[in-house]
């Protein structure tokens, strides 16, 4: 079966080395639990079309597109050149999602929707108002369709607009979950990294969205070091902060880092933050997970989904919470750290009055690394697509 993975969100930030690609992810187990498919993977960009080779049954063809804003529109006609026996379309609140399950059902092509959020993450009221509006179409046709979600969050909101939806959310690759094996003095030293501090790492674009400074202000009240992987258009107003509180030898940031060196830094690294409220999910919750670097998010579907609270990472109301948390943390391990440097044994056996309130870090990180490698890879989760069976 030739199956094509359709995403109607245009971007120009198409390159696969530099972050985990949940499309290629996928596509890979598909074909490896399934070896008689074929997966197309097609993404949209403002630039050059381009074609690459990922495996020799899965191909990534980058397609020049228009659209208004992030919602993408092709020539439809590439579904019946690829020769598509199933349409793998990556909904969401795209506006042109209708136009493609229209254009399957009219030419016989089987399809299905997978979605991780029905209306955009925007703080704006006005968008938020108008995307509400503009959606009023595309779910008519989703409640038509055979649905897929990401999270319990989507799946909630999926029924009560009378969409019925199944879950299946997004994992890693085998290649994803091998853990580093470098020292962590030598990946620190690569990356400038302070030897002898706690190091906090946020990972992501830039943006508002992604509410980057909020990461700067978690460091106010800790005596740690921040690294900050990423790169957008509050670079400027971000590095205005840090200096604005004396932070210039508290942070680094590095603008890019390679999907497949990001296990090093995550080893490297003591505690991941995440502060995005409307997070649709998190990779790189998921990777901090499996890459035993301690999680500390804002609540937001993603994360509430992803994390177990105590169990396998912290969740939190506010940055302020999140300072108490990372300082209570700290705390039970110097406290565990000073006992077990007095009894001549291993930090991971002594449980203090502040771990108990905290959990055991080495427990918290096991539990962790545990949960993604049993429910959250993709070789397991490919099966919840029924369709991809026949």
């Amino acid at each position: 079966m030739n199956i094509t993975f359709l995403k109607l969100y245009i971007t120009n930030e198409i390159n696969s080395s530099f972050y985990n690609s949940q499309e290629i992810g996928l596509a890979k187990a598909v074909t490896t639990v399934y070896p008689e498919h074929r997966v197309n993977i097609v993404l949209l960009t403002r630039g050059e079309s381009k074609t690459q080779q990922i495996t020799d049954r899965v191909t990534l063809y980058v397609v020049k597109a228009k659209g208004l804003g992030h919602h993408g529109r092709i020539d439809l006609s590439l579904l019946k050149e690829l020769k598509t026996d199933l349409v793998h379309l990556l909904a969401d609140n795209m506006l042109y999602a209708p136009n493609v399950i229209r254009y399957c059902r009219k030419n016989g092509i089987k399809y299905h929707l997978y979605i991780g959020t029905l209306f955009t993450d925007s703080n704006k009221w006005y968008r938020k108002t108008l995307d509400r509006l503009m959606m009023a179409r595309n779910i008519a046709e989703y409640k038509k369709s055979v649905v897929y979600v990401k999270t319990p969050a989507v799946q909630k909101q999926c029924q009560e607009l009378g969409i019925e939806a199944k879950l299946a959310p997004v994992g890693l690759s085998r290649e994803d979950v091998e853990l580093s094996d470098r020292p962590v003095d030598e990946i620190r030293a690569q990356y400038g990294i302070p030897a002898d501090k706690r190091i906090l790492l946020f990972v992501g674009r830039l943006e508002e969205y992604k509410h980057p400074l909020d990461a700067v202000d978690v460091m106010r009240g800790l005596d740690d070091h921040l690294v900050i992987v990423g790169q957008g258009s509050l670079e400027g107003e971000l590095k205005k902060r840090i200096a604005e509180y004396g932070f210039e030898d508290c942070v680094t940031i590095i603008p890019r880092v390679p999907n497949s060196e990001m296990k090093h830094l995550y080893k490297a690294c003591d505690y991941f933050v995440n502060f995005n409220p409307d997070e649709i999910y998190g990779m790189s919750i998921l990777e901090a997970m499996v890459h035993r670097c301690l999680v500390f998010a804002i609540h937001a579907p993603g994360p509430d989904y992803l994390i177990d609270d105590g169990v396998t990472g912290f969740l939190c109301d506010s940055v302020e919470e999140m300072t108490m948390q990372i300082c209570k943390c700290e705390a039970a391990e110097d406290s565990a750290a000073r006992i077990a440097e007095r009894m001549h044994t291993d930090t991971g056996t002594i449980e203090t009055g502040a771990m108990k309130e905290t959990g055991n870090r080495g427990a918290i990180l096991d539990e962790a690394r545990k949960n993604v490698l049993e429910n959250l890879t993709w070789d397991r989760l490919v099966a919840r697509f029924e369709d991809f069976r026949f």
